[in-house]
């Protein structure tokens, strides 16, 4: 949130990968009720993915295809782990000390993330 006050001037969205998840809606409305000029995307095709993270500066995500969406867009991203050890701190853990071998995660994620937004 903290950064989102420091960039007044930009839009900031909440892309709902699960947007039919009663926690997932309840987590993106609480961050609206912080951030007044949040906005809620939901996401079920790539095409609204790539242009909710197209039109972004950078991405705060606690998922995998967050994270792997955000590299494939070549967007800037952090990520916030689920638990100790989760996929998401090895993504970070890539980024940070192997970035040169995020090519090749960003196309087995690029894969996965087309599976998951087709179920």
């Amino acid at each position: 949130m903290q950064l989102a006050a420091e960039r007044s001037d930009e839009p900031v969205r909440a892309l709902l990968f699960q947007p039919d998840d009663p926690s997932e809606k309840a987590i993106a409305v609480s961050l609206q009720a912080a951030i007044s000029r949040l906005q809620i995307m939901p996401v079920r095709t790539v095409e609204e993915l790539h242009t909710g993270l197209t039109d972004g500066h950078f991405v705060l995500t606690q998922r995998y295809h967050g994270a792997i969406a955000a590299l494939a867009c070549g967007v800037p991203f952090e990520t916030v782990a689920q638990g100790e050890g989760d996929k998401l701190a090895a993504v970070a853990a890539l980024q940070r000390d192997r970035p040169q071998d995020l090519g090749a995660l960003v196309q087995i994620g690029e894969e996965a993330l087309r599976q998951a937004l087709k179920g």
